[in-house]
């Protein structure tokens, strides 16, 4: 199976002879200039995108999953409402946006339905019916561009034992900022739903997104940061220097939607709890790359050696009875594997860091005396006695690994602690909490 997590082409960066192409249909040095700028123009840019003989074997011979991330669109597709609100100002933006829909619905979107939601799929049964379905695929287009809720393209796919829920972060995110998510309430609803349904039929969990999950406690901090201030926590003056930052910076990823960072985080561990947990739920965290399952990063990093005496398969083998396992996805999605020792220099740095960078913006990320006497976000008793090194030592806010370690069924992650600012979660880089017995 190859997943394909974003990226497959890039709308606003064409080749050279893509623009050829483009320049026989209108002037390029009007908007939108070399970038393509309807369904027509997408036809030539996925055509020259995959018409090497080596993808098209690869597509031809191998099961695909895929899912679109900004560049398939634009840079920083959705990046806020401010964004959006300029992107529609401008002449050229609706038929590229339609276009941009239209040619994945086609050549993507169709190939991640099962035969089932195939054959019962409306539009696709509308389009074999009539010569010409351009306008069909339009009007779907412009329907799912002025309302989330008309189109879904997450989806799940059970493969045997394996299920892979493909999470869509990008047209389905409420841009308000007062009720930012980078899922909709019915799309989350779909998430959950997907995730934990017929928990006990599968014994592998694979979530593919194409935006990171987990990053390093400076730039997730920095990016909570920076929501926070956009959101008006510190007047509107910040306000406006923020959002120019956010756009420069592209700041959007799940730890630029702190809640929806927060609902995964708990989705997850959910998952991986209880009596029907799967074995494995396979993502990536506070590594390289810093994502679930990959994404345009992925493609881009090179993949890391095994440990000796590894499994040379994907997925742990049968006996390995594991709650969760997180690490690193590397490019040959070889087995995610433990990371040894403290966290580097760098980490070291940056953790405090973060930690003065979030307080500045720290209401959206306050926890009540209450939470924190709980245990935690989660609202959770602390599991056991203080590990060795921490005792007396309460954290005044928590990280991932009290939303982990709230279940007493897990193991073998590190409470979280606080150290000059910024979170210790070393331990939550790459882990496998193991069953117990």
């Amino acid at each position: 199976m190859l997943l394909l997590l974003g990226d497959q082409v890039y709308a606003d960066q064409t080749s050279e002879a893509t623009a050829q192409v483009l320049a026989g249909r209108r002037d390029l040095t009007e908007p939108p200039w070399k970038q393509v700028a309807d369904y027509e123009e997408y036809t030539y840019l996925y055509y020259e995108s995959w018409l090497d003989p080596e993808v098209r074997w690869l597509l031809s011979t191998v099961p695909s999953c895929m899912i679109f991330d900004d560049h398939d669109v634009i840079d920083d597709w959705n990046t806020s409402a401010s964004w959006l609100a300029r992107m529609r100002a401008t002449p050229w933006w609706r038929e590229r946006i339609l276009g941009g829909l239209m040619s994945y619905w086609v050549h993507q979107h169709l190939g991640n339905l099962s035969p089932a939601e195939l054959a019962a799929d409306e539009l696709y049964a509308q389009v074999q019916s009539v010569p010409d379905a351009t306008e069909l695929v339009r009007e779907f287009a412009a329907g799912a561009d002025a309302d989330a809720a008309h189109a879904r393209w997450s989806y799940r796919r059970d493969f045997g034992r394996v299920r892979l829920v493909m999470i869509d972060t990008r047209a389905t995110r409420v841009l308000d900022e007062s009720n930012r998510a980078m899922l909709d309430k019915t799309e989350g609803e779909w998430l959950r739903q997907a995730v934990l349904d017929g928990r006990g039929s599968y014994d592998h969990l694979l979530l593919g997104s194409s935006l990171p999950w987990l990053l390093p406690h400076l730039i997730h901090a920095g990016e909570g940061w920076n929501a926070a201030l956009c959101a008006g926590e510190r007047g509107p003056r910040w306000a406006r220097r923020s959002e120019r930052l956010r756009q420069r910076a592209d700041l959007e990823h799940w730890s630029a939607f702190p809640g929806s960072f927060t609902a995964l985080t708990e989705l997850i561990a959910e998952a991986g709890s209880g009596a029907h947990a799967p074995a494995t739920v396979l993502c990536a965290v506070r590594g390289r790359p810093p994502c679930l399952c990959g994404g345009a990063a992925l493609a881009r990093r090179r993949s890391a050696p095994r440990e000796p005496g590894a499994p040379a398969d994907l997925l742990p083998r049968p006996q390995q009875h594991s709650r969760l396992a997180a690490g690193r996805f590397p490019l040959r999605l070889e087995p995610v594997r433990p990371l040894a020792g403290q966290a580097a220099g760098p980490a070291r740095t940056a953790a405090p860091a973060g930690g003065e960078v979030a307080a500045h913006g720290r209401s959206l990320v306050r926890q009540s005396a209450d939470d924190a006497d709980a245990g935690g976000p989660c609202g959770a008793a602390r599991p056991g006695p203080d590990p060795p090194g921490e005792a007396g030592r309460r954290p005044a806010r928590h990280g991932l690994a009290c939303c982990v370690d709230r279940c007493a069924s897990w193991r073998g992650i590190r409470w979280c602690g606080r150290s000059g600012g910024g979170h210790r979660t070393a331990e939550v880089r790459m882990m496998r909490a193991a069953r117990r017995p």
